[in-house]
């Protein structure tokens, strides 16, 4: 189901290439398969920058703070350095993918418990509306979780 919706949503926004990793939602752990499968999608994508969700808990908004958040963040975190840049890190990636390492230049994390830096998505409001036709519920949740954020950090 999750799928089929951010497919949906992706589609609205444009984006063409999605990358599934295939780990349980609510189980996710920031383990070496996970690290090793972010660093995988950074070798084969070659990003000049990636976004990604703070490793820290944040108290004050608790409902930024899922799990399956959390170890994401730490995995990308490890995933963009050392990992994904190192060819002795998941040497497999290269022997058996064919993946060279990359490095990436600039990591954006968000969410995290000490905000520095805002963007004002006024302008895009709409777009954003849009997205819940094609989303369920856990979706909207979500997003009133974001929009809780977002006008929270103002």
């Amino acid at each position: 189901m999750r799928r089929l919706e951010q497919t949906a949503a992706a589609k609205m926004l444009g984006v063409t290439e999605l990358h599934w990793l295939g780990f349980q939602d609510g189980a996710v752990e920031a383990d070496l398969n996970l690290r090793r499968e972010i660093s995988a999608v950074i070798r084969i994508v070659k990003p000049d920058r990636v976004l990604t969700q703070s490793a820290e808990r944040n108290y004050s908004r608790i409902y930024a703070s899922h799990p399956d958040h959390l170890a994401t963040g730490e995995a990308t975190i490890c995933a963009i350095y050392p990992d994904a840049r190192n060819e002795f890190a998941f040497p497999e990636l290269l022997s058996e993918r064919g993946l060279a390492p990359h490095a990436v230049p600039e990591t954006w994390v968000m969410a995290g418990p000490n905000p520095k830096h805002f963007v004002d998505t006024t302008d895009v409001l709409d777009k954003r509306l849009r997205l819940c036709s094609v989303i369920t519920v856990s979706i909207l949740t979500r997003l009133v979780c974001l929009r809780e954020c977002v006008v929270g950090a103002r």
